[in-house]
This record gives C-alpha cells, structure tokens and sequence, in this order.
C-alpha cells in the first residue's frame, strides 16, 4: 500500500512538472506571436543600433583608433630584456704546428735541431678554447631622435581614422535612407491591400445584391455574371498584395536585425506623410551637398593622400637614433652561479646616424607615384561632385512631380467617391446599368491606388534627397 501510494506521488509530481512545462512553453509561443508594433521611429533608431553594417563600420573606427596608438607607440623607447643560455657539448679546438714551448725541446745530439723541425712540421698542437656554461641577460633600449618620415606618417594615421569615422557615419546615412524607404514600401503594400480589399467587398456586396435580384427575377443573368467576374478578378489582387505585405515587411526586418519570423504591426500610414508634401525642400545644390558622406569621405582621402605625399618626400631626410645595451655575462665550465668573478657587465649606449644617398631612384619615383594617385583623386572628385549635383536635381525634379501628381489625386479621389456613390444609387433606383457602376468602381480603385502612389513617391524621393544631404536619423529628427 505505501509502495502504491509513493508510486502515485511521483506521478503526480512528474505530471505537474509536465504541465508547468507545457504551460511555460506556450506563454513563449504567445510571447513570440506578439506583433512588434513600429513607427518609423522605431524602427530607424532599432536599425541604426542593431544593424550588423553599422557595428561594423563603428568596429572599423575603433580599428582605425588602435592603429593610430600603435604608429605614436613607435615615437617612445623601446625597451627589451634578453636572456640567453648555452651550454657547449664539444669544445672548438685550434691547433699550433711549428712552435716551441718552453719544456718542449728536442731530443739531445747534433742533429737534434732537423729533427724537432721535422717533427713540428708533423705534429700540429690542439688546444681546446671556450667552457661549458654561458649566460648572458641583459637590457637593450632604443628609440627614434630624428624620424622625419615616421612624424610624417602619423598625420596619415590621424587621416584615417577621421576618415573610418565618416564612412561609419555614411553607413548610417546609408541605413537610415534604407530603413525609411523600406518602411514607406511596406506602408504602400498595406495601403493597396486596403484599397483592394474595399474594392473586393465593394464587388462583394454588389454581387449579394445582384443575386437576390436575379433570384426573384429582377434582373438578368448577365448582370450577375458580369458582377461575380468582377469579384473574381480583383481576388488575385488581393492575394497578390498579402504577399507583398510579407515581402516588404521581411525587408523591413531584415534591416533591422530582427527575426524574419517575428510578426510587426506598422503603426503609421501613407497619410499621415501627406503633410509633408507641401514643405519646401528646394535648397540650393551646394548648400544640401555640404553635408554630403562620399564628398567628405573624398575630401579626407585627399587630406590623406596629401599627409601619403608628404611622407615620402621625408624619405630622403637623415635619421638619428639611440641605442642603449647593458650586459651581463657568465661563463664558466661549472655553473657556479655564486662565484662572482665568473660574472662580467657590458653596457654600450651608441647614436645611428642614416643619410639616404642613393636607391636606384625607388624613393623619387615612390613621391611621383603618390602624387599621381593624388591627381587621380582629384578628377574623381570633380566628377562625383558633378554627378551628386544632377542626383539633387533629379530628386527635387522628383518631388514636384510627385507633388503635382499628389494634388491631382486627392481631388481624383473625392470625385470618385463621390461618383461611386451616385453611380451606386442610380443603379438601385433603375436609372444606370451595372456597367457604370462597375466603372464607377473601378475609377475609384484607381483613384485610390494613385493617391497612396503619390504620396510613397514623395516620401521615397525625399528620402534619397536626404540621403544626399547626409541626413542621419536621431531621436529629435524623424521624419
């Protein structure tokens, strides 16, 4: 009975760890479901944050930053401290042939001088040089008096890293100019999906009223295909422009950095940028393209090249160095580290004096060569100037078309509805025929889908405008 009842316990602990499970498991799912609702604020401040393209470029200046440490790094001493153990296995040997020591005379007779030549000549003597143990340690120092060439080199690591800063800062303006026209193209899939789902519940009821008619004879056949093939040829619209909700929407988090999956809700609509179509953009060219990112990234690659130039002009200056070495040496055939006469220092402090005369020409063609790449510089320069000048021009070209195109299709939009609603009328009292109202319809479909256009088209030219101008989303300027 107690084994009964331990049994029954574990099972219900086990069933309720399950269920805790299970429960816990769909509060996430119904976490994850939640829709992320943006505006674009929103979503330009998550993009310009999360973006992996921005944190590069951010990445890429701290780079930048360390390198320019590094290059002033060189300008201080450099101080190393060596050490070096050697032990000799076999001694080296020189040999003495043709000498006489004292005690080594030859033999005594006459001829004894012949023969110890002879014997000399023959008998070479090996004596064995160095020990054992060697030790040396020590410090060695050094650094640069006079480097023309290398306090002409930092200029250029200060260069870049201002340059490294303004590509970052470009990449921003580039997401930024992304992130709002992706926003504006998902914010047109929903306008058209709207319009076109009026327009199919439009043809919807129609096809109702259509039917009860036909059904108590009111009206011909016709009549009733001719409305159920409208119906059926706005759904594939419909369905067309769910997808391209998904689509845009995908883009839109793509940019962002936030799962695919993970459902949105835009909070914005075409209309509320309407009010903006009336504002004055039309800034003269030279003052919008101060702010420009490729022209000032230009204008700092010439600063670059010119501190490059420079620098290799250096090149044919003198260079002056310090150099310090302090020793200490052991050496011994016992390693008896104790005995301090087996211990011996050195020390040396020494000026390197280097005066460039002759490479073969490497150096003057080196400063030829930079100076050619500066040249190129500047022609590329001048043309993208040109080509950012006639790129504003389109773009305000661009927002007075889309600005006209605006005014027509509001008015467009309230004659439609208006017609649409005397058309719907007439055909219920009798007086018009489905075919006008069936134009009526279409009128308006298209009316509607020429207002949101105008609007989108506003908003994505002025967004490429923007871009031009160097504009960077922050919390205080979203538009």
């Amino acid at each position: 009975m107690n084994n009964l009842i331990k049994h029954i316990s574990v099972l219900l602990m086990l069933g309720g760890f399950f269920a805790n499970s299970a429960f816990a498991q769909q509060n996430t799912k119904r976490a994850d479901d939640t829709p992320l609702k943006l505006t674009l604020h929103d979503a330009l401040q998550i993009a310009v944050s999360d973006n992996p393209t921005v944190r590069v470029a951010e990445q890429e200046v701290k780079k930048t930053t360390y390198a320019k440490n590094k290059a002033w790094a060189a300008l201080f001493p450099k101080v190393d401290l060596n050490g070096n153990y050697s032990y000799t296995i076999k001694k080296q040997k020189m040999y003495f042939g043709g000498m006489k020591f004292p005690g080594m005379g030859g033999s005594p007779g006459g001829n004894g001088g012949n023969n110890d030549q002879n014997s000399s000549a023959n008998n070479a003597i090996a004596i064995e040089v160095g020990v054992r143990h060697s030790i040396q340690t020590g410090i060695q120092a050094g650094m640069p008096l006079i480097a023309p060439q290398l306090w002409s080199s930092l200029s250029i690591n200060a260069a870049e890293v201002e340059l490294a800063k303004e590509k970052s800062r470009g990449s921003k303006v580039d997401m930024t100019a992304e992130v709002r026209k992706a926003y504006y193209t998902a914010l047109l899939a929903n306008e058209a999906y709207r319009v076109y789902r009026q327009s199919y519940d439009n043809a919807q009821e129609n096809y109702r009223q259509i039917k009860e008619k036909y059904e108590r004879g009111l009206v011909a056949q016709y009549d009733l295909l001719r409305t159920e093939v409208q119906m059926k040829n706005i759904e594939p619209n419909v369905v067309q422009a769910e997808l391209s909700i998904k689509l845009t929407e995908k883009q839109l988090k793509l940019l962002m950095d936030v799962d695919l999956e993970k459902p949105v809700e835009l909070t914005d609509s075409l209309a509320v940028y309407s009010r903006q179509i009336y504002q004055d953009y039309m800034q003269p060219v030279d003052t919008l393209l101060v702010e420009n990112s490729t022209l000032k990234q230009i204008e700092l690659q010439g600063k670059q090249m010119a501190a490059v130039v420079q620098t290799s002009k250096m090149a044919f200056l003198p260079t002056l160095s310090l150099g310090f070495v302090y020793n200490y040496n052991y050496m011994g055939d016992e390693l008896k580290l104790s005995n301090d006469k087996q211990w011996s220092p050195y020390s040396m402090v020494n000026l390197t004096l280097s005066i460039p005369i002759f490479n073969g020409g490497a150096r003057l063609n080196d400063v030829k060569m930079q100076k050619a790449g500066q040249r190129q510089l500047e022609l590329n320069r001048h043309l993208i100037t040109r080509q950012m000048k006639l790129a504003v021009q389109n773009q305000h070209d661009q927002l007075t078309n889309a600005t006209k195109r605006y005014i027509a299709a509001k008015e467009a939009v309230v004659s439609a509805e208006k017609g649409y609603q005397i058309a719907e009328m007439r055909y219920k009292t009798g007086e018009s025929t489905l075919v006008e109202l069936n134009d009526a319809d279409l009128a308006l479909l298209q009316a509607r889908l020429n207002y949101n256009q105008a609007i989108y088209d506003f908003m994505m030219a002025k967004a490429d405008l923007d871009k031009l101008s160097g504009y960077v989303a922050t919390s205080d300027n979203v538009e």
